[in-house]
């Protein structure tokens, strides 16, 4: 006695065998809907535009090109669609922010952020920079529309500086890195040690920085106190024209000892006696 399938069973075959016979998952439709969704997602890259636009771009190029490779009844073919759909866009989403990684977070059109991938990007909305290495780079705020970006060069060396004497310490290099124009509104030295520190911008609060134009912020350090060989840590925060806080760049110095000489005995030789005529 022969026992049948459970009606949903049998229907869910019935579904997988007609999404087969649909063809959406024939190698070249797999292969139109990969290659229209990272023609779109480069396309979007290309103009700048924000993640959400290129997830959308990345989805409707395999849709478009699904439904003129796809056949049968309606149901069978939106299911391949979506899923060779969520496919492409998954290779080409992929794609791009490996090639951005490998580019240190830059797009791959221009020297601006990239769309997936922003090196050092700051995540906690403080723009803070430290440590060293390569550049970071602060982008505009979201919304959709291009902005001005940021891009910091990581903590400056500062030499190892006798107490009471200056030192130039390596120059903090600004760069504007978005379509907007950056605005270098101010600069000041905060922390423990601010008062051991002078930040000096080359523009002024005026001064508008197109894309890839930069501005250097040259760095004195001048130690002072009698804590020698201590190391001395300050701030640099760089106001600008992006949304949220101000860009933040860590300096530190070491402070030597005097090489000032030790003082002279300046004192008089001791009179001698008088001698008789």
């Amino acid at each position: 006695m022969s026992v049948d399938a459970p009606p949903g069973r049998s229907n869910l075959g019935e579904t997988i065998v007609k999404v087969k016979d649909s063809g959406a998952f024939r190698v070249q439709s797999v292969l139109y809907a990969v290659c229209a969704s990272i023609a779109l997602t480069l396309i979007t890259e290309s103009m700048g535009k924000n993640p959400r636009a290129s997830v959308t771009a990345a989805a409707i190029g395999p849709v478009v090109t699904m439904i003129f490779s796809t056949r049968g009844p309606r149901t069978a073919r939106t299911i391949g669609i979506v899923l060779v759909t969520a496919l492409a866009a998954l290779v080409a989403v992929t794609g791009v922010s490996t090639s951005e990684l490998l580019r240190g977070g830059k797009s791959l059109f221009g020297n601006r952020p990239g769309t997936f991938v922003q090196s050092g990007t700051d995540t906690s909305g403080t723009g803070s920079v430290g440590g060293t290495g390569p550049e970071i780079t602060q982008p505009s705020g979201g919304g959709g529309s291009p902005g001005p970006g940021i891009e910091v060069e990581r903590t400056p060396s500062c030499p190892q500086t006798p107490i009471d004497q200056s030192a130039g310490c390596d120059p903090i290099v600004v760069r504007s890195a978005g379509e907007a124009a950056l605005l270098i509104t101010g600069v000041e030295v905060t922390g423990s040690a601010a008062g051991d520190f002078t930040a000096t911008p080359e523009c002024t609060a005026d001064s508008a920085l197109a894309d890839g134009d930069s501005c250097t912020i040259q760095v004195t350090f001048h130690p002072t106190g009698s804590d020698a060989g201590a190391d001395r840590h300050a701030v640099v925060v760089v106001h600008q024209n992006l949304p949220g806080a101000p860009t933040t760049v860590e300096v530190t110095g070491v402070a030597a000892g005097s090489t000032e000489p030790p003082p002279v005995d300046t004192l008089s030789p001791e009179p001698q006696p008088s001698q008789p005529l």
